[in-house]
């Protein structure tokens, strides 16, 4: 009998860069428009705004704290689905035709957005580890990058049945295999939704600005 070594099980993701500008430019006025409406506004007149830091998804806590909001950054997710706001409708039927085209091989039918939000993420702010509860596909478009500003980082989701035979077999995969992605302007990344990701720190002075969504398959 012959040994032999494979690697089994893959996850796929798929991604694609558009030259769209006027798409990206589009997102960046929508979401710094809406945090001059939201969160800039409650500053000024003193009132306290919940839910407003990314960091607080995983932690399912609120924060009315504005240090918070310049740590961990900004999103649209507790203020309303986007998808809902004429405004970003444009954005919505950009990132459906995009999708479609990514996962053409797989799937013929219609690919629609569920639900979409965006997030504004300052110098040092991240998002911790997560999932998408409750969707197929999940994704991401980056409308604002720069150098340093902080990759996409996702972990086999096996690491944890993975460690239950270290013991036994010292050479045996104990240590989370990670993906690290490069991030740039009018990147779009799709993936299971059930595959843990995150992002590292944003080290740049620049803001960067995404657009997530949850992605259905109605036919």
């Amino acid at each position: 009998m012959s040994d032999f070594r494979k690697l089994i099980f893959a996850t796929p993701i798929y991604a694609a860069v558009s030259d769209n500008t006027a798409i990206q430019d589009l997102i960046c006025r929508l979401v710094y428009k809406w945090k001059e409406d939201t969160i800039d506004k409650a500053i000024s007149l003193g009132i306290p705004q919940e839910k407003l830091s990314s960091y607080y998804w995983n932690l399912t806590a609120e924060t009315g704290s504005r240090p918070d909001w310049k740590e961990f950054g900004m999103t649209t997710f507790y203020t309303g689905d986007l998808i809902k706001d004429p405004n970003w409708l444009p954005v919505k039927e950009f990132i459906e035709n995009v999708s479609a085209s990514l996962l053409s091989e797989e799937h013929k039918g219609k690919t629609e957005i569920t639900m979409m939000w965006a997030t504004i993420y300052p110098k040092g702010a991240h998002v911790p580890e997560h999932i998408h509860n409750n969707s197929l596909f999940s994704g991401v478009f980056y409308a604002k990058t720069s150098p340093f500003c902080g990759n996409l980082i996702f972990k086999d989701p096996a690491y944890v049945g993975k460690t239950m035979a270290s013991k036994l077999n010292p050479g045996f995969p104990s240590i989370p295999v990670v993906h690290e992605q490069e991030v740039e302007n009018g990147l779009t990344i799709l993936f299971p939704s059930w595959l843990p990701h995150s992002t590292q720190s944003n080290g740049s002075d620049e803001d960067r600005i995404i657009v997530s969504f949850n992605l259905n398959f109605p036919n």
